[in-house]
């Protein structure tokens, strides 16, 4: 990021890095990774001080601060909550939740490789609410190298939970959607991230599987875990390893997409009958890229016999989420206005 910033703009950011490693015996002149641990812990005691002049909320008083990561920033996460948190006087956030992760992150530029790879990589509570969150591409396509859920957590009954998010994947329109702008991008260094996409021979469109009424859920479900001891609904794991082919995965954390679907989502690179091209495109992972079949009208008809019996099916799954604590109140109407609108 911080070269990103200084390729965009080097008088302005010129004073920014995070230095080299101070230790004699690490001969790395990269910028030192570790500090990033350093750069969370500051920030969520910055943000605790509403008097603080500093704080970017201007006084606003914090009830509650969560830590989230994606992919690299749930790997990140796991090593905060592993080997930074237990070391600190108080706990510096109140909830965890990883998305996405495939393993732990290198405390410095000079770890030894076997302390790393002996570290435990899953995120563990420690005492603290923690989610940790996986798509199907991590499930499917790792499920040997993928961390499993924390023993420790799950046999000392820690506040944890699993969550295996069905019809999920780790790219997709989700993420490119909110990326930053073309423009931007070229001036920090980047590329054209829908080009790239095209680099990896998808035989069907990046997935739109709407995950984020899933994660909003969760967030939710943090807050309400915090601030009301509230638990969450139990963890919920993918069957079979996940896949059911040809069709939806089975199991894991539902949603009306997947229970009353108008599409099949699928790994796309992952499977060799599905795409032309593998491993990385411009630094994309073509075979974590999720794409989407559409029904054919035809189907949809065979399937649902006409829109109002569509939208009564989606009505009727997406109210049972909401009572299961699946769905918010809101995102559960959402969902439903979404189906009366559809052609």
């Amino acid at each position: 990021g911080i070269r990103s910033l200084q390729f965009a703009n080097p008088a302005r950011y010129a004073r920014l890095g995070f230095g080299t490693n101070p230790d004699p015996s690490c001969h790395s002149t990269a910028p030192e990774v570790g500090v990033i641990f350093d750069v969370m812990t500051q920030t969520s005691q910055l943000l605790r001080q509403s008097d603080n002049p500093l704080t970017p909320l201007h006084g606003l008083p914090v009830k509650v601060l969560v830590a989230t990561g994606y992919s690299q920033g749930a790997m990140i996460l796991a090593t905060y909550t592993n080997a930074i948190a237990p070391n600190l006087e108080g706990p510096a956030y109140d909830g965890y939740i990883s998305i996405a992760g495939l393993g732990g992150y290198a405390l410095n530029n000079c770890e030894a490789l076997t302390d790393f790879a002996s570290r435990i990589l899953t995120p563990v509570s420690n005492g603290i609410p923690l989610m940790q969150v996986q798509t199907t591409s991590e499930t499917v396509l790792l499920p040997l190298g993928l961390p499993g859920e924390s023993v420790h957590d799950r046999v000392t009954g820690a506040p944890y939970r699993y969550y295996d998010v069905a019809g999920s994947g780790h790219l997709d329109r989700i993420l490119t959607d909110h990326f930053a702008d073309a423009a931007d991008l070229y001036a920090a260094g980047g590329y054209d991230i829908e080009a790239a996409i095209e680099g990896c021979h998808l035989a069907w469109p990046l997935s739109r599987f709407p995950a984020e009424y899933v994660y909003d859920n969760l967030l939710a479900r943090m807050e309400a875990w915090i601030r009301q001891g509230q638990p969450p609904p139990p963890s919920q794991r993918f069957l079979l390893g996940g896949w059911l082919w040809p069709g939806q995965p089975v199991g894991g954390l539902r949603s009306p997409a997947v229970d009353v679907p108008t599409a099949d989502y699928f790994i796309g690179a992952g499977l060799q009958l599905l795409t032309n091209s593998g491993g990385f495109t411009r630094g994309i992972p073509c075979f974590f890229a999720a794409i989407e079949h559409d029904y054919s009208r035809t189907e949809l008809r065979r399937r649902y016999g006409s829109h109002a019996q569509y939208l009564q099916q989606v009505s009727r799954r997406a109210m049972q989420l909401q009572l299961q604590g699946l769905l918010t109140a809101a995102d559960a109407a959402d969902i439903i206005r979404q189906a009366a609108a559809a052609d």
